[in-house]
């Protein structure tokens, strides 16, 4: 774009100085380099959501770097509770669960491992609506209703059969972003007083 052109050409990305119409061909490259990732993650984005995923995705600056990672990010993280599982850990608390699908692809934990998703109630809602319609499975998570911007966890896990005396592994991944500082420190505050 012109602006990436005049901000190259004038030094403005760059940490020396330019002379008039000289670029700088390292922060080009690099502004290049940052037009195709995000070309690349509209392309994924259009592929798994169509136009409508393009462009919430480009309302969203953030999330470039939330999209770029999220599949990784995702499958480190069901690889540590994996691993937690497999060393003896029983619950497994889901902060932020949306539709996460953990305790449908997980039949075999039936009777060893209890999930807890946590989320908005408006969304668990919907998500048992959608459970009751689906076949049977054998882990059914118990939903916890947390509204993180209103109410904190503590009490919701304290209602739930969570056990604060056996150990946990904890998995808190997409709702970060869209939270307020506030919500995410007394978040973790609640979390710690309760493990």
């Amino acid at each position: 774009s012109l602006v990436e052109r005049q901000g190259v050409r004038h030094g403005e990305l760059g940490h020396g100085h330019l002379q008039d119409g000289q670029e700088a061909r390292p922060q080009g490259r690099v502004l290049r380099r940052r037009k195709e990732l995000e070309e690349a993650r509209f392309a994924e984005q259009r592929k798994l959501r169509g136009e409508a995923g393009r462009t919430e995705l480009a309302a969203h600056r953030g999330s470039f770097a939330i999209s770029g990672v999220g599949i990784g990010s995702l499958r480190f993280a069901e690889d540590e509770v994996l691993a937690a599982v497999a060393s003896g850990v029983e619950q497994y608390v889901v902060l932020g669960a949306g539709f996460d699908t953990f305790a449908m692809r997980h039949p075999e934990f039936a009777g060893r491992l209890r999930v807890f998703e946590v989320d908005h109630p408006r969304v668990q809602a919907l998500k048992m609506e959608r459970l009751a319609a689906a076949p049977p499975i054998a882990l059914v998570p118990h939903f916890v209703p947390v509204d993180f911007e209103v109410t904190t966890l503590g009490p919701g896990l304290r209602a739930s059969p969570f056990d604060p005396t056996k150990p946990a592994v904890v998995s808190w991944m997409n709702t970060l972003p869209y939270l307020s500082p506030g919500a995410i420190e007394a978040t973790l505050a609640e979390l710690t007083a309760v493990l």
